[in-house]
């Protein structure tokens, strides 16, 4: 016998285990809640006369992933939902309400619907004499008092505190207000936040099987601030007939700029201080700032999280080290950590010949073929995660990147980012690794990504950022054209480029092998027909995988005749070819800058983003094509037609782009340079 044991619950982030699977599975519902839960209690109440209360904990245990399904959209119509709330609630009839409250194993989330429902979806709204309580029969589901504000940002900028943040809860939002009280040389000022919405599934309101249940709450705002001002957070309550508001516990996301770990950080001669629950804001000093780190640093060795040791050693170098490099202004660029080819290795090669007082960087891992070719523009290159990229990362004045992925630009990310929060003041400018045509609200958004800019080409994918869901001030969207455009040339070749994109959801060997995805791109590169129009007319085709792809591509067959390109840099590939075929890849806003031909082979509606403004039909720079003959047939005409732009598409291709004057990059540069 095994006197102390613990069990680990493996759960899979990629949503692949059999409980995760289940649920896309209709006999999952109802044809499992009576053919085991009824089945079962009904054996049980033959045998013993009533369901033993250890079933009844089991049933309490896994019913709780059934009522976690946000929706019941798996249901053809009315009358199978309804056959699914009557066998439920059947089944839940068996279930002592004792066995659910006291069940140490159902999940924290589930556990006040799964009362909720049990108590045939009573709700009341009590007030008390400190608090105001969502109740189900006796049963407290939420408590306002104990309400939790989350903030995502904290910043201090031209003399304001800026502040976006969230609060989840049973409370509809429309009788919600959060407030920043400000008390300033003995006045007392109430300012409104603003309420904003995003298109995120993570802060749109929760819902299990189908039923609004917890609401997200989502805010921003800036106060204008002064020293020795101290602001905190203030939660209203008003549905016209109860009131209430309480002083919310903070805390704070790993995108904030403090954590509990890092509850200070220093800004333009100010301290940014959080203590006790208020943002105090304090002049500063070498000597007060070395109090609160010191402070800092017991904090993260009490609270020993994951890679403790290495952060307090970080915070005593960045102490050492702070009077020798708190004035000093460093930039530092990036685009993939594997591979530099993209707007900032092109607008690093342009700053580096301008004397501005700015120390320039470019960062690169150091086994990438691109880290030599690099320190041959400049030697201020510096590899990806070293020591010098993770000093340098904290005394960075901006960063300048064509990727907004966390683990692309933070050295710290694999090292629990939070301990560093207060460290890192550096400002995030997105130059974008490709023009922004679908709805990409889901990915990038201003609460997890605090950009200065998103550098776009058109005003129309400007105005695309400025629409529900991304929530960036309007000043952060400039319309400056893409710096690597200013490299790119028309150097056209005997050459048809095929670069597909990628599909997210391709997360592991076995989904890729079983895509349409893998079956279209293969079936294309081993088709008889195009093997023989590119050996007749002398062309070769040259595939171009994306980089999420490289590392399947022993699986695709490829004939030998056909070139595969995975160091090339896109741009002398697109400067070479004469023919661009993608699907949905952005690349080939690229290739139409240079009016070269463009097919987009959409055999399969399966990309994984939301179409945007950009309509292939009305704003594309080539043909759609469905199927692989009209596609082979499509790349005939093109060499027939000398691989020339026809005025259609020209016409759409100087109407898109804002600039082709090659002065991207000094519009990029000095616009940086010129924000504060």
């Amino acid at each position: 016998m095994v006197k102390d044991a613990e069990y680990f619950y493996r759960q899979r982030l990629a949503g692949s285990s059999t409980v995760d699977l289940a649920k896309e599975n209709k006999r999952y519902f109802t044809e499992r809640l009576k053919n085991f839960y009824i089945e079962l209690a009904n054996f049980s109440i033959q045998k013993e006369g009533h369901v033993p209360e250890f079933i009844q904990y089991l049933f309490a245990y896994d019913i709780q992933w059934l009522l976690d399904v946000n929706e019941l959209d798996i249901f053809d119509n009315e009358e199978d939902v309804n056959e699914f709330w009557t066998t439920l609630n059947q089944v839940l009839s068996y279930i002592d309400i004792k066995c659910i409250v006291g069940n140490k194993y159902i999940e924290e989330q589930v556990l006040p619907f799964f009362i909720y429902l049990k108590n045939n979806r009573s709700i009341d709204l009590i007030p008390s004499e400190n608090s105001l309580l969502v109740k189900s029969r006796g049963h407290v589901l939420e408590d306002f008092s104990k309400i939790v504000l989350w903030l995502d940002i904290i910043e201090y900028r031209n003399g304001h505190l800026n502040f976006s943040g969230n609060i989840e809860s049973l409370f509809k939002n429309e009788n919600i207000n959060v407030k920043v009280i400000k008390q300033s040389n003995g006045n007392v000022e109430e300012y409104d936040t603003k309420y904003v919405e995003y298109n995120n599934h993570k802060r749109q309101t929760l819902k299990h099987l189908g039923i609004n249940w917890k609401y997200n709450y989502n805010f921003d705002t800036q106060i204008s601030s002064s020293v020795n001002d101290k602001l905190y957070f203030k939660i209203e309550y008003d549905d016209g007939q109860t009131q209430f508001n309480s002083i919310p516990h903070i805390s704070f996301r790993e995108s904030c700029g403090l954590s509990t770990s890092s509850a200070y950080f220093v800004k333009d001669s100010k301290i940014i201080l959080f203590k006790e629950g208020k943002f105090h804001l304090l002049p500063y000093s070498f000597k007060s700032m070395l109090r609160y780190e010191l402070s800092n640093l017991k904090r993260i060795n009490y609270d020993k999280e994951p890679h403790y040791r290495f952060a307090i050693f970080t915070h005593l170098i960045y102490l050492v080290l702070y009077l020798f490099m708190k004035n000093k202004r460093i930039w530092l660029y990036s685009d993939r950590p594997d591979f530099a080819d993209d707007n900032a290795k092109a607008l690093f090669e342009y700053s580096c010949d301008i004397d501005d007082g700015v120390k320039k960087y470019f960062i690169v891992d150091k086994d990438s073929p691109s880290y030599n070719d690099m320190k041959t523009i400049n030697g201020n290159v510096v590899a990806f995660g070293s020591f010098k990229h993770e000093i340098l990362y904290l005394f960075a004045e901006k960063v300048i990147s064509s990727y907004v992925n966390e683990n692309f630009i933070n050295p710290f990310h694999y090292f629990t980012p939070s301990l560093y929060s207060g460290l890192i003041t550096s400002y995030r400018y997105f130059l974008q690794h490709g023009v922004t045509k679908d709805d990409v609200s889901e990915f990038i958004k201003k609460y997890d990504k605090n950009l200065s800019l998103i550098a776009c080409v058109s005003d129309m994918e400007r105005e695309s950022f400025l629409q529900k869901g991304y929530n960036f001030d309007s000043h952060v969207i400039q319309t400056l054209g893409f710096c690597r455009f200013d490299k790119l040339t028309s150097n056209s070749k005997k050459q048809v480029l095929f670069a597909p994109t990628w599909r997210l959801e391709l997360s592991n060997e076995e989904k890729f092998i079983q895509s349409q995805y893998y079956q279209t791109i293969k079936s294309f590169l081993n088709n008889g027909k195009l093997h023989k129009l590119i050996q007749s007319t002398g062309y070769q085709l040259v595939f171009k995988p994306h980089p999420e792809l490289n590392q399947y591509v022993e699986l695709l067959e490829i004939p030998e005749y056909i070139k595969l390109s995975k160091q090339e840099s896109y741009q002398k590939l697109f400067n070479d070819a004469s023919i661009l075929i993608t699907d949905y890849s952005s690349v080939y806003f690229d290739f139409a800058y240079l009016k070269k031909p463009v097919i987009y082979y959409q055999k399969d509606d399966d990309y994984h983003y939301k179409e945007g403004y950009f309509k292939y039909d009305a704003h594309g720079f080539g043909p759609v094509i469905k199927s692989e003959d009209e596609l082979v047939d499509e790349i005939q005409n093109n060499i027939d037609n000398e691989c020339k732009m026809v005025d259609k598409y020209i016409s759409r291709v100087d109407k898109f782009f804002k600039f082709t004057d090659k002065n991207n990059c000094k519009r990029v540069y000095e616009w940086i340079k010129e924000d504060k």
